[in-house]
């Protein structure tokens, strides 16, 4: 939806930078005037002063002027009420809201009631104090990592130990948006990522209603929103994690490469890349994306129902190229820097090491399994091995997904699902595949439109009652992780 009042203007992207900025320096003044001398900390030694409200003023005033003299065909202060108008009625905001706060509802009381009934069974109470129980569930798990990172940054290491765990194995992404929400809010780390984690996930729940509207109606989309955010492993998004930043910068990065918007999709694959260790994988069905149309239209391949022929000329083909491998820009801008600091470019791939993630092979994990139920029986393993059941569990969603998801939304969909559930399967069994399975929208667009209307509240009702079960377990410090 185009917030400008003429729905026929094309707002160039220079205009956009320049609305952006004029929005971040009208945000400024706000604090320089609620706030008397107004500090923004980078660094220890790097800051910047607001002690005059009337020179931020000056600022924003050079740049509506220089914007207005550039470029008049919607004004600034129009652009802006259009945007704010246009989310509060915007479709894919209420049928993410909903689905927002009753899951997160049943997440965190599951969680404050757990904690302060069962309570931790390997690791105390977080250290640091809140002044809130429930916001103190937010520090699980990785969560310390990125806090770590983002305070202190990466240490420099004169060798790297891949058996011993470190900083290394966990991307800059979410950190730097922790650094950025503490200068902006002006509020402790924690906090910052608190707030960005959440808005990140309402965000991305809207991104996932609006890329199945360009496939399916309303009701299926709205079905597929509730089942992503009531599937059980989506209590992940409700710590300082990366997932719900994951499913936002995939689902936009998709959107908008659908759309033919690819700055916006290359911001976020860009972005994706600087998030995860696996964030570089989006090229790929994004790739997809833009060859197969090109291949239909040369005839290369037969043509389908799903979407348009596009991407007729060779140029056009290279530039959307170009956006899919920003994903893997991104993960090199992060390989070399760890190259400067450890030698080894790719060392977060060898720390996965120091959490007993090494590589041993679908067969020797099955064998290993067979002998332990073959000796204990199935008691036994399930005494043993619980959360690798409900992880396992996740896995198997995931395959039966890539088939049904490849026909149903085309083979970019399919593959993205496939890239991110096969590898660790063969080489690390289930471990951790409910926290991967979490973000992979495919899988929930699929469930929204394949299963009856009728059937939908009993799912749903499964769902809520498996992420009840998980958020115990996740926020008491015991596996499934």
């Amino acid at each position: 939806m185009d917030p400008s009042p003429d729905q026929n203007v094309r707002i160039p992207w220079w205009v956009t930078a320049l609305d952006v900025l004029s929005a971040v320096v009208a945000g400024l003044l706000l604090r320089s005037v609620v706030s008397d001398d107004y500090q923004i900390r980078f660094t220890e030694t790097l800051e910047i002063s607001l002690r005059s409200s009337t020179r931020v003023a000056i600022w924003l005033a050079a740049l509506l002027g220089l914007r207005h003299f550039l470029w008049r065909a919607v004004p600034w202060h129009a652009r802006v009420g259009g945007t704010l108008r246009a989310l509060v009625r915007s479709d894919a905001l209420r049928a993410a809201w909903g689905p927002f706060i009753v899951s997160r509802t049943v997440v965190l009381s599951a969680g404050f009631v757990a904690v302060n009934t069962i309570g931790f069974v390997t690791k105390g109470r977080p250290a640091w104090d809140l002044g809130s129980s429930v916001l103190e569930l937010f520090e699980r798990w990785d969560a310390w990592w990125y806090f770590r990172i983002a305070r202190q940054g990466y240490l420099y290491r004169s060798f790297f130990d891949p058996v011993q765990e470190s900083e290394v194995a966990f991307f800059p992404a979410l950190p730097l948006l922790m650094r950025a929400g503490r200068v902006v809010l002006d509020v402790n780390l924690w906090l910052a990522g608190i707030i960005i984690v959440t808005l990140a996930f309402v965000w991305g729940l809207t991104y996932v209603y609006r890329l199945a509207r360009l496939d399916v109606p309303p009701a299926e989309a709205r079905a597929s929103v509730m089942f992503l955010a009531f599937y059980p492993f989506a209590v992940c998004y409700s710590a300082v994690l990366t997932e719900s930043l994951f499913l936002l910068a995939a689902a936009g990065a998709f959107f908008h490469f659908r759309r033919g918007e690819l700055w916006k999709a290359g911001l976020f694959g860009f972005f994706i890349g600087l998030l995860r260790p696996n964030g570089f994988q989006l090229a790929v069905p994004l790739g997809l994306m833009a060859l197969l149309p090109f291949a239909r239209h040369r005839g290369w391949i037969p043509r389908t129902e799903q979407g348009p022929v596009t991407n007729v000329r060779w140029p056009d083909l290279l530039v959307q190229l170009a956006i899919a491998a920003l994903p893997i820009l991104g993960m090199l801008l992060y390989a070399e820097h760890l190259d400067r600091l450890t030698g080894n470019p790719f060392a977060f791939v060898e720390a996965q090491q120091a959490w007993g993630r090494k590589p041993l092979g679908i067969l020797d994990i099955l064998n290993d399994r067979w002998a332990l139920i073959r000796t204990e029986g199935w008691s036994g393993y399930v005494d043993l091995h619980m959360a690798e059941i409900l992880d396992g569990a996740a896995a198997l969603l995931g395959l039966a997904a890539i088939w049904p998801v490849t026909r149903r939304f085309g083979a970019a969909y399919g593959v993205f699902v496939a890239m991110t559930v096969l590898p660790p399967i063969i080489s690390l069994g289930a471990l951790s595949l409910g926290r991967f399975t979490a973000p992979l929208f495919p899988i929930f667009l699929w469930l929204g439109t394949s299963v009856p209307s009728e059937r939908r509240p009993y799912l749903l009702a499964v769902f809520a009652a498996g992420q009840a079960l998980i958020a115990v377990l996740f926020y008491t410090w015991r596996p499934p992780y």
